[in-house]
C-alpha cells in the first residue's frame, strides 16, 4: 500500500451523481497513467505525449526518418526517429515560445533528455518530459511562462547559496545544507529543473526539487510569480533573506511544491498541522490519511539491535509509536520564502525518523547486555525519554536516564542525562549531545559514552 501524502486524496475526483462516491473511470485512468513508460519508438512517444497531455503530430514526408513533434503552449520538442536506426540514432531539439513571438533554445536541456533516450533510462526521459509538460500546463502565457520562472528561482537560490557562503555566519555548504535554504542543484544527475540539497547525513544527500502543478483545489495556495525576487543585496545584517514585497508578485493559477521523489518523511500528526498552520492552508480529508508511526517505519515494539565491533548487544523496546503519522512526499507552497520553514519542519522530522530507523533488527549472535527502553511523546517538540541499564549489573547499577529533544532543524538537544539520581556535569552531557547529533544512534552513543563517563565497566 502506498503510504498517504500530503495531498493523497486530491487526484480522484467525485463522482457528479453523487459527491460521497469515488469516480471509479477517473481512478482507473489515473492508475494506468501510473504506470511506468518504457517504449521509445514512435508509438511510444505518441504515447508519452497523450499521457502528459501534450499535442503530438508526426511528419513521415522523409521515408528515413519520422519526425514527431510534442507541443504544448510554450514548449516544442521535436523528436527524429529513423526507420531502420535503434534508439542510439535517434535525434532531438527543444524550443520555448517568449513573450516576443519568437523561439529560444536550451542546448542543456536538450542534452539531458538526448543523454536519456540513448541510454535507453526510460524513467529519467519520462520524469523530465512530465516536468516539461507541467511548467507548460501551469504557464498562463508566454508572458507568464513558468520556464522562466523557474530560471528566476535557480538564479536566486544560487544568489542566496553564494551570499551565505561568502558570510561568516557559515563554516562551511553543510552548515548552509542542514540549518538554510539548501545548496541549488540545477539540472542534478540529468532531472531537469531546480532541486535544493537539505539535509545531510554520513554520505548520503537528501534533496527537494522545485515543480509546479495545477491548482487542483482552493484549500491550495496560488504561486506567486515574479521576475526579481530578492533585492541585490540578498541578505540582511541579521542573515534572513532580503525577499522584494509580495506586491512585485502577481498570482498564476498553479501551485508551487516540494517535491520528496526517492523517499518519503513520516510527520506525525501533530507535526503535519503545524506544517499547515505554518503554510496558511487546509489539507483535505485530513482526519481520514493518517497510519501509526509505527507502521509506516515497519517499527516492532521490541527489538535487539548489535554493534559487533564493540561486542555488545541491546534489547530494545520501543513505546509512544502508535501515534497518528502521515508519509510526506510533496509539500505545496505559494512563495520561496516558505521553503526555509518548510525545511526546518522537514529536517525536524527526518532527523527523529532516522533516530528510530537505527534501532530496527541487525544481524547480531551476541547476547544481549543492555536494556534501552525509548518511549517518544509529543509535546512542543518530539521528546525521547531514554532509559538504559546493563544486564549483568542490575543489583548495583543504577538506570541512566535521559531526556532528548529534536527541535527545528534536526537539531537533537539533550534536555537532561543522569545515572540514576546523580546529574552529570555540563561539559560532559555537551560531548553525549555531540555524538548524538553526528551518529543519530542513541545506542551506539550510550554504549561508547557510559563506560567512560560513568566508570561503571
Amino acid at each position: 500500500m502506498e503510504p498517504p501524502n500530503i495531498l493523497s486524496s486530491i487526484p480522484f475526483k467525485q463522482s457528479p451523481l453523487n459527491p460521497g462516491e469515488l469516480n471509479l473511470t477517473h481512478y482507473c485512468m489515473s492508475f494506468l497513467l501510473s504506470i511506468p513508460w518504457n517504449d521509445i519508438s514512435v508509438t511510444g512517444f505518441e504515447y508519452l505525449a497523450k499521457k502528459y497531455r501534450l499535442d503530438v503530430f508526426s511528419d513521415t514526408s522523409n521515408p528515413n526518418e519520422v519526425l514527431l513533434s510534442l507541443a504544448g503552449k510554450i514548449i516544442l520538442i521535436d523528436v527524429i526517429i529513423p526507420t531502420h536506426g535503434t534508439y542510439r540514432d535517434i535525434r532531438i531539439a527543444l524550443a520555448f515560445a517568449d513573450a516576443t513571438g519568437e523561439q529560444y533554445k536550451n542546448t542543456g536541456a536538450e542534452e539531458i533528455l538526448l543523454s536519456a533516450i540513448h541510454e535507453n533510462n526510460t524513467t529519467l526521459l519520462e520524469r523530465n518530459v512530465a516536468l516539461l509538460a507541467m511548467l507548460d500546463r501551469c504557464s498562463p502565457s508566454v508572458q507568464q511562462s513558468c520556464f522562466q520562472y523557474l530560471e528566476t528561482l535557480k538564479s536566486t537560490f544560487s544568489l542566496i547559496y553564494t551570499s551565505r557562503l561568502n558570510t561568516q555566519a557559515f563554516n562551511d555548504e553543510t552548515e548552509i545544507i542542514m540549518s538554510a535554504e539548501g545548496k541549488p542543484l540545477n539540472d542534478n544527475d540529468g532531472n531537469l529543473g531546480l532541486q535544493l540539497a537539505f539535509w545531510k547525513h554520513q554520505d548520503f544527500l537528501y534533496t527537494a526539487k522545485i515543480s509546479m502543478n495545477e491548482l487542483p483545489s482552493n484549500s491550495l495556495p496560488c504561486a506567486l510569480y515574479g521576475s526579481n525576487l530578492v533585492a541585490e543585496t540578498p541578505l540582511k545584517t541579521s542573515g534572513e533573506v532580503s525577499w522584494l514585497p509580495e506586491t512585485t508578485m502577481t498570482q498564476i493559477p498553479a501551485t508551487m511544491e516540494l517535491l520528496f521523489e526517492d523517499y518519503h518523511i513520516v510527520f506525525p500528526e501533530f507535526g503535519v498541522q503545524s506544517l499547515l498552520d505554518f503554510l496558511q492552508i487546509t489539507d483535505l480529508d485530513l482526519s481520514e490519511n493518517f497510519l501509526p508511526y509505527k507502521t509506516l517505519l515497519n517499527l516492532p515494539n521490541q527489538t535487539t539491535a548489535g554493534y559487533p565491533s564493540m561486542n555488545k548487544s541491546h534489547i530494545i523496546y520501543l513505546g509512544g509509536i502508535d501515534i497518528p503519522s502521515r508519509s510526506v512526499h510533496r509539500i505545496p507552497y505559494s512563495h520561496p520564502r516558505q521553503i526555509l520553514g518548510i525545511f526546518q519542519y522537514v529536517r525536524q522530522y527526518l532527523t527523529l525518523q532516522t533516530i528510530f530507523e537505527n534501532v530496527k533488527l541487525s544481524s547480531t549472535r551476541i547476547t544481549a547486555t543492555a536494556s534501552l527502553r525509548l518511549n517518544l511523546i509529543m509535546k512542543q517538540y518530539p521528546v525521547i525519554h531514554i532509559q538504559y541499564q546493563e544486564l549483568n549489573k542490575l543489583s548495583n547499577v543504577d538506570p541512566v536516564i535521559a531526556n532528548v529533544s529534536v527541535l527545528p532543524n534536526g537539531i537533537v538537544q539533550l534536555n537532561s542525562i543522569a545515572c540514576g539520581n546523580t546529574p552529570i556535569n555540563e561539559d560532559t552531557a555537551l560531548k553525549i549531545q555531540k555524538m548524538l547529533q553526528k551518529t543519530l544512534n542513541i545506542g551506539l552513543v550510550l554504549e561508547f559514552a557510559i563506560p567512560k563517563l560513568f566508570n561503571n565497566q
